[in-house]
C-alpha cells in the first residue's frame, strides 16, 4: 500500500539554518567595522553580552508579531469570502510561483497570488466548483468545475526546497489551482503534523480519500 504524504517541507530546516548565519556574518562585520578603533572594540567587547540577545529578542518578537498578524488578516479574509459564499466550505491555502505563473496563463492579475504575503490566500469549495481567492479582491481569480475536476498531490520547488501541494486540475482546460493547504493558527503550518492534517482534511473536503490522494507522486 502506497506510504501517505502530503506535509515534506524542508522550510523550517532551512530557515533555523539561514537565521544563525546571518546573525553570525553580522556580528562579524561589526567587529571588523570597530577593530580600527581599540576604544571602539573595547567598548562593544563590553556590550556585546547585552547587545547580542537584546538583538535576538527583537527577532523574535518581530518574527511572532508577523505571525500573528498573518493570522488575523486571513482570518479577516476568510470570514469576507465565506459572506460572500455562504453556501461554500473555505479553507485557508498557501500558493507559490506556480500560481503566479497560471494567473499570467490566463490573463489574470497576479497580485495577492504568491506565498510572500501577510495573509493565506483561500479556497471556496462549492458543490458545482472549486474557486481560487487570492489575498484581495471582490472575486475569485479562477475556478476549477467540479465535476471535471482532477486532485492529486504534486511537488513543487520554491526557491531552495521542495513542497507537497494539492492539485486540482480540470481536464478540460488549462486551469488548474495548486495550493498547501494550512490551520489557524497559521504559525502550526511550521510542524509537519498539522501540515498533514489541513492536507488531509482539503482532499475530504473535495470529497475524495487522503488514501487515494496522498501518495508518492
Amino acid at each position: 500500500m502506497p506510504t501517505r504524504i502530503g506535509s515534506r517541507s524542508t522550510f523550517v530546516r532551512q530557515g533555523w539554518i539561514v537565521f544563525p548565519v546571518v546573525v553570525v556574518l553580522g556580528m562579524i562585520a561589526m567587529a571588523v567595522e570597530i577593530a580600527g578603533n581599540d576604544d571602539s572594540l573595547a567598548a562593544g567587547l563590553e556590550t556585546a553580552p547585552y547587545t547580542v540577545p537584546a538583538v535576538l529578542a527583537l527577532v523574535v518578537v518581530l518574527a511572532v508579531a508577523i505571525e500573528v498578524l498573518r493570522d488575523l488578516r486571513t482570518g479577516a479574509r476568510l470570514r469576507y469570502v465565506a459572506r460572500l459564499r455562504p453556501d461554500a466550505t473555505v479553507r485557508p491555502v498557501q500558493s507559490f510561483h506556480p500560481m503566479v505563473e497560471m494567473a499570467l496563463r490566463l490573463d489574470v492579475s497576479p497580485r495577492g497570488v504568491g506565498y510572500r504575503e501577510l495573509s493565506c490566500q483561500v479556497l471556496a469549495i462549492l458543490p458545482d466548483r472549486v474557486e481560487y481567492w487570492a489575498t484581495s479582491g471582490d472575486e475569485p481569480r479562477w475556478s476549477v468545475p467540479s465535476i471535471s475536476e482532477e486532485v492529486r498531490l504534486v511537488a513543487v520547488r520554491v526557491d531552495l526546497r521542495k513542497i507537497d501541494v494539492l492539485q486540482i486540475a480540470d481536464t478540460g482546460s488549462p486551469a488548474k489551482i495548486e495550493v498547501r493547504p494550512v490551520l489557524r493558527p497559521v504559525w502550526t503550518s511550521y510542524r509537519a503534523k498539522y501540515r498533514q492534517e489541513a492536507m488531509e482534511q482539503l482532499v475530504r473536503d473535495l470529497g475524495h480519500e487522503p488514501s487515494d490522494v496522498l501518495v508518492e507522486p
